[in-house]
């Protein structure tokens, strides 16, 4: 004869089954799925919000390309398939996003990739950090900070930039017969390991001018998934929206076009949802409950309960009159906790308000104050230094000047056809442009001094044209 506990055992089951799943349903109800949260909705608000019209095909970008920016996130196989296009994009005025923490070979491996023609290396994730220097102090969550050249894509931050398993950079040397000038602008903490080796400073941002366009590398495209984007302690939306109007600028016009990749998919559509998407219920509800009670037909659960409840066979005592009263009302209390669960989840609901908008405050509120490139030029004015953008010119003259395939190390020999004091002046000239240029320590220019320093490039410029200037790499190639 089975023991009382033996036979409330499976409608205890069930009160434990319901009591399960109803604080699942609830969970479910209140929060996003994590398909959602590994989405880019948030991002493609932000394309949205300015104003960044979708390009629908790859074959678009040969229309207005100075207008236009080509974004790949994640999966670069697109670049890989079109490596002779790119470039021709880039040479007219278009713009190029890359954001990827996949292993990508560049300049050290082979440099006709689509990444080592930039001479950039993209190397797979993770980088782990301090934990004091990493949000929520998760090591593969590590916070990144502008280089000491100064970044556009940092411009008025409230909060720090976070990353999630982000991969890291490595740049070369790359070809420079025209203007490309690339540099890092973003870098993980001092104390920061990739792959076991401690490096301090390393890249997360690589970019600038190349031809008459802008490219933008970044070693991490998690940091615009919804989970990272719509947390209220980190800069991710302000970072994003620094890195669009940075791209967008520096052309002889607004760049206004977006083709983007996600995922390596093409995406067309920037118009996406202003809430959280309601959870759904289970896809077959009807084989979970068929699954429980194939459980109690196994173990003839049924008939074992009506037998226990009529007294079946024989007299019963009192104590077993009691014992069958609890066992109906076990049966009726799991029979209507059963009822209600059914009602639960075919009633659950999203509990947030589906009319709100909840993704447009979020995404404002964390929007910098003015444009990356126009705020760092007022910023320059405002501190009366000019040494940036003179050193820019400075290294821009001996480039084109020398028409050397490496980087110079050293200033060469130089003539100058001018008389013994011009001589001098011309001598202590070209020595000042070239610390300007290459020397480490900055030095103060002044808008009036920047204004004669153009004048003086504009100078010498004319005299290599008329051969009063030769340099050696001139006179012997």
């Amino acid at each position: 004869m089975n023991t009382p506990a033996r036979r409330l055992r499976w409608p205890a089951f069930l009160v434990v089954f319901a009591s399960f799943a109803l604080s699942n349903a609830d969970a479910a109800a209140q929060e996003p799925s994590a398909e959602w949260l590994q989405g880019t909705h948030a991002f493609r608000h932000v394309l949205q919000l300015r104003q960044l019209a979708p390009v629908q095909a790859f074959e678009d970008l040969a229309e207005k390309p100075a207008q236009t920016i080509l974004i790949v996130l994640g999966d670069t196989r697109i670049l890989e398939e079109n490596q002779r296009t790119i470039p021709l994009f880039l040479r007219k005025g278009g713009a190029l996003f890359v954001a990827t923490d996949h292993e990508l070979p560049g300049w050290k491996n082979d440099r006709y990739t689509w990444a080592g023609r930039f001479g950039v290396e993209f190397l797979g994730q993770p980088v782990l950090g301090d934990m004091e220097a990493c949000y929520q102090q998760n090591d593969q969550c590590p916070w990144i900070f502008p280089t000491d050249r100064g970044s556009p894509l940092f411009t008025n931050l409230q909060y720090r930039v976070a990353t999630n398993r982000a991969g890291c950079l490595s740049v070369g040397l790359s070809p420079p017969p025209k203007p490309r000038m690339l540099h890092a602008l973003a870098n993980f903490g001092k104390r920061s390991w990739h792959r076991g080796i401690y490096q301090p400073d390393r890249i997360f941002a690589v970019g600038g001018t190349w031809d008459a366009g802008r490219v933008l590398f970044l070693a991490d495209h998690s940091i615009f998934i919804n989970n990272m984007m719509l947390q209220a302690d980190t800069g991710n939306v302000g970072f994003t929206y620094n890195c669009l109007d940075w791209l967008s600028a520096g052309g002889d016009e607004r760049r206004n076009r977006v083709l983007l990749y996600d995922g390596g998919k093409l995406v067309t559509d920037f118009n996406v949802p202003l809430v959280y998407p309601t959870p759904r219920m289970p896809d077959d509800p009807v084989a979970l409950f068929d699954e429980l009670v194939a459980g109690l037909e196994d173990e003839n659960a049924h008939n074992k309960l009506l037998f226990q409840a009529a007294g079946y066979p024989g007299e019963v005592d009192e104590h077993t009159a009691f014992q069958r009263i609890l066992a109906w009302v076990a049966v009726i209390l799991v029979s209507v906790l059963a009822i209600y669960l059914l009602m639960r989840l075919i009633r659950a609901r999203h509990r947030l308000d589906t009319t709100a908008p909840l993704l447009a405050p979020t995404l404002s509120r964390f929007a910098p104050v003015g444009a990356g490139l126009a705020q760092r030029q007022a910023d320059l004015l405002r501190e009366g230094n000019l040494w940036e953008p003179a050193r820019a010119l400075a290294r821009d003259f001996f480039e084109t000047a020398l028409d050397t395939p490496e980087p110079p190390t050293a200033l060469p020999p130089f003539q100058a056809d001018v008389g013994w004091s011009a001589r001098r002046l011309l001598d202590r000239l070209v020595h000042h442009l070239w610390r300007l240029a290459y020397d480490s320590k900055p030095e103060r220019i002044a808008p009036a001094s920047f204004a004669h320093l153009v004048a003086q490039l504009d100078e010498l410029r004319a005299a290599l044209a008329d051969g009063t200037l030769r340099f050696q790499t001139q006179a012997t190639s």
